[in-house]
C-alpha cells in the first residue's frame, strides 16, 4: 500500500520505465502451457508501444520494485557477460565482488517497501558480499538517511572497493554517490519524514495525525468510508497479473462474506484473443445471475483455465448461462466489435461491459483495485488486500483482524506464491 503523499520530484531515467503488456499468441493446443510461460516474464525497460492502446506509467508504489528487478537483471548480465571483467581481453575471468558491504536501510512503516526479493537478487550478484539491513526508525538508520542527504526508502548503499572493480564503467550508469556511498537507483518512493496517512501516529510532527493532516486529504486511504465498502477489482480473464490478485482478494472475499461488496471486472479491452471476451462474458454473468456459485467457478478456473470443467464442478445451469451470454453480448456488441477492427483500441478488441467504470476511474491496464470510488494501490497477497478493504470501513468489523496469508500469489493460473515483487501488470 502507499504509505505517504510525497513524491520524488527529482527527474529520473528510471521513471519512464512502463509496465511489461502481456499478450499471448493466438489459441491453439497450447494455449494453457503458455499461459503458464507468460507469468515468468520479468518487466524490461524497453517499453513496447505496439502492444498496447496507450501508455501508462508505474504507480510510484510499485516502481521501485520494478526498477529494482530491471536493472538488476542488466547487472546480471553484465556481470556474466564481463561487466566486472577487463574489457578486451580474451581470457579474463569474472572478478567477484569480494570484500564489499551492502547496506540495505528501509522502513519498517512502509508496507509496500520489502527488500527480501531484492536481497535475494543481490545475494546472487554479489555473493561474496556482507549484508546488513537497518531499519530507519533506529538511531544509526537516521544517522546513516541525514548526513548521506537521502531523500526516499529504501536505499541500497554500497560501500568498499566496488569502485575499484574492473568493469566498474558498466555499471556506473545505475549507481549514484550519496555522500559515503554509492546508492543503486531504484526508483524508491517512500519519504519517511512525511505523514503516513494510515498508522495512527503522527509522523511529521505537525499535531495532525493521518487523514487530519492537510498532506493526506488527496490519499486514497482518506476516501469516504462505508458502512458496506464497494470494492471493485478490474483484470482480464487470461493476464497473468489479474489472475494474480484474483487469487489474493478470494480469500478476503470470503473472510468478510457480505460485509464488503467486493465484485470482480474487466478492463474495456482484451489482450489475449477471442478466448478472453468469451471468458469474460462468461464470468459476467456467473457473477450476476447465479452470485452462490461464482467463487467455487472463479477458483476452479484460477487452477488451469479450464472453463468448460469448471462449469460442471461449480454446477453452473447452462442453460440460464447461455441465455445471459447472449444478451450482453448483444448489448454490448462484443462479438461484433471482435469482428470490426475499427473499434479496436490499438490493436486490441473491445470490451465494454464496464466501459463507464474505466473511464471513471482511468483504468488503463490489468490489475486495478478501486475501493469506495477511489483507486487504491495494495499488494497482491490475501493479508494486503484485506488490510485495503478493511481501510473503506466506517467500523472495520471483527474479520479486519483475521490473519491472512501475507505470502504473495504467483502470476498465471496456479495456486503457487512467489518471493518477487507483485508489480507486473497486463496493459499500457
Amino acid at each position: 500500500m502507499e504509505e505517504n503523499n510525497q513524491e520524488n520530484n527529482e527527474k529520473k531515467p528510471e521513471d519512464n520505465l512502463q509496465e511489461k503488456d502481456v499478450q499471448e499468441k493466438p489459441e491453439n493446443n497450447e494455449t494453457q502451457k503458455e499461459n503458464k510461460e507468460q507469468a515468468e516474464e520479468e518487466p524490461t525497460i524497453e517499453n513496447k508501444e505496439s502492444e498496447a492502446p496507450k501508455k501508462m506509467k508505474l504507480k510510484k508504489t510499485t516502481m521501485w520494485k520494478t526498477v529494482s528487478a530491471a536493472l538488476l537483471i542488466l547487472l546480471v548480465a553484465s556481470i556474466y557477460t564481463g561487466g566486472f571483467s577487463s574489457m578486451g581481453s580474451e581470457d579474463s575471468k569474472t572478478v567477484q565482488a569480494t570484500g564489499d558491504s551492502i547496506i540495505l536501510l528501509n522502513d519498517k512503516r512502509c508496507s509496500t517497501c520489502d527488500t527480501s526479493g531484492l536481497k535475494a537478487q543481490l545475494e546472487t550478484v554479489f555473493p561474496e558480499a556482507e549484508f546488513t539491513e537497518i531499519d530507519y526508525n533506529e538511531e544509526q538508520g537516521k544517522e546513516i538517511y541525514e548526513e548521506n542527504e537521502l531523500s526516499t526508502l529504501p536505499a541500497v548503499l554500497f560501500t568498499g572497493s566496488v569502485k575499484d572493480r574492473e568493469g566498474y564503467s558498466n555499471i556506473e550508469q545505475y549507481l549514484e554517490e550519496k555522500g559515503d556511498y554509492l546508492s543503486l537507483k531504484i526508483g524508491a518512493t517512500f519519504d519517511p519524514e512525511a505523514e503516513i496517512c494510515n498508522n495512527e501516529i503522527d509522523d511529521d510532527g505537525n499535531g495532525d495525525i493521518d487523514c487530519e493532516d492537510e498532506s493526506c486529504k488527496s490519499q486514497w486511504q482518506c476516501m469516504e468510508k462505508k458502512e458496506k465498502p464497494e470494492v471493485e477489482v478490474f483484470v482480464m480473464s487470461h493476464c497473468p497479473y489479474g489472475t494474480q490478485i484474483e487469487k489474493g482478494i478470494i480469500p478476503v472475499m470470503e473472510t468478510l462474506g457480505g460485509k464488503a461488496d467486493i465484485q470482480i471486472k474487466f478492463c474495456d479491452y482484451a489482450m489475449h484473443g477471442e478466448k478472453e471476451l468469451d471468458e469474460q462474458l462468461q464470468q459476467y454473468c456467473i457473477q450476476e445471475e447465479q452470485e452462490d456459485k461464482f467463487l467455487d467457478y472463479l477458483k476452479c478456473f484460477l487452477e488451469e483455465g479450464k472453463s468448460e470443467e469448471c462449469i460442471e464442478d461449480a454446477e453452473i445451469d447452462k442453460t440460464k448461462l447461455n441465455t445471459c451470454i447472449g444478451i450482453i453480448d448483444a448489448k454490448y456488441k462484443v462479438s461484433d466489435n471482435f469482428e470490426d477492427k475499427s473499434t479496436y483500441k490499438g490493436q486490441f478488441p473491445t470490451f465494454n461491459v464496464f466501459k463507464e467504470e474505466v473511464d471513471d476511474y482511468g483504468i488503463r491496464g490489468s490489475p486495478a483495485l478501486v475501493i469506495n470510488g477511489v483507486t487504491a494501490s495494495a499488494g497482491r497477497d490475501p493479508a494486503s488486500l484485506l488490510d485495503a478493504v478493511c481501510t473503506g470501513f466506517k467500523n472495520p468489523p471483527e474479520e479486519c483482524e483475521e490473519e491472512l496469508s501475507s505470502e504473495t500469489p504467483s502470476p498465471g493460473f496456479g495456486f503457487e506464491t512467489t518471493d518477487a515483487s507483485a508489480s507486473g501488470g497486463c496493459g499500457a
